[in-house]
């Protein structure tokens, strides 16, 4: 039986690096990231656990520079694109609607994109890329825009990168100080 208690300082320490340094950044440095590294991420999120190993996830890279760069940046809420542009970047995630086997409607496919979204996160971590996951896009311009068939439909905008030094003093301390509050454990935790 676990016991509720305020043990935040305890519990960090068990945690691995990756999980405990990773917050979602909006001061992106425009630095180009290594190849090799990113492959590496991204197979990371391949092996994110899904219902009966449908991996229903797929990515799309949108490197800085490109014209697809540009339209990605121009379907994101005014807020996000603001300090987006700087990412190095952007990745598209999609889930695909039904699985393969049965054509059925697949129900656990933004869960296990999510899962996949986070593997990406925690390996990204682990290189020191920061990952900053977006809802705040305009879904069907991205599907429109960046449509990889009508089977898939992107669910999540993420923007990767190096932190820039410079910019985390132009962010809001208040959003700064925000990034690691998380619910206690005895909110999550659901009794009787």
């Amino acid at each position: 039986m676990i016991t509720l208690q305020n043990q935040e300082t305890e519990t960090q320490e068990k945690f691995l690096s990756a999980i405990n340094n990773r917050f979602s950044p909006r001061a992106f440095s425009p630095e180009e990231l290594d190849e090799n590294i990113v492959r590496n991420i991204f197979e990371a999120a391949g092996f994110a656990p899904s219902s009966y190993n449908e991996q229903p996830w797929r990515y799309r890279l949108v490197y800085r520079g490109l014209d697809e760069h540009t339209r990605l940046l121009a379907t994101l809420a005014p807020s996000n694109r603001e300090w987006a542009q700087n990412a190095p970047l952007l990745t598209i995630g999609y889930f695909k609607k039904t699985f393969t086997l049965t054509g059925e409607p697949n129900y656990y496919n933004m869960y296990d994109l999510g899962q996949s979204a986070a593997y990406l996160s925690l390996q990204a971590q682990e290189f020191n890329i920061y990952t900053h996951q977006m809802g705040g896009f305009n879904r069907r311009k991205v599907n429109e825009e960046f449509s990889i068939g009508d089977e898939f439909e992107a669910a999540v905008v993420i923007a990767m990168g190096k932190i820039d030094e410079a910019l985390i003093g132009t962010v809001s301390p208040v959003a700064v100080a925000a990034r690691r509050k998380r619910k206690s454990l005895e909110e999550i935790l659901l009794k009787k």
